[in-house]
């Protein structure tokens, strides 16, 4: 899903959002509603494996100004991309956030040239 999005171009932008957010609907369905993390209070391998997907998918909106997590389509997800995100743990081993950002659109600017 990343890497397509990366490689998409401003007319494909939509579709691919769309076809990201059904994706992600697949992750959401796998969440437990009543239970926060994989089923416990505690992380798991499971929050820790997948949590750097909201990372990037807040990457990713940020900048191709696309919507990927909303409240109204992913919620649970949304929710807990937005607990794990925000523990001190996680915080310290995930690349600082303008970094990645300004590393991928100049990624995806020369990628976008080359085509």
């Amino acid at each position: 899903m990343i890497i397509r999005m990366l490689r998409i171009t401003p007319d494909q932008k939509e579709n691919a959002a769309k076809e990201a957010r059904e994706i992600l609907k697949t992750l959401e369905s796998c969440l437990n509603p009543n239970k926060p993390f994989n089923g416990s209070q505690n992380l798991s391998f499971m929050d820790i494996a997948i949590v750097w997907v909201g990372y990037y998918a807040q990457m990713l909106e940020k900048m191709l100004d696309v919507i990927l997590l909303d409240d109204d389509n992913t919620p649970l997800l949304n929710m807990w991309f937005r607990y794990v995100l925000d523990l001190q743990v996680i915080k310290e081993c995930l690349p600082p956030f303008d970094k990645l950002v300004a590393h991928y659109t100049d990624f995806h600017e020369r990628h976008m040239t080359t085509r």
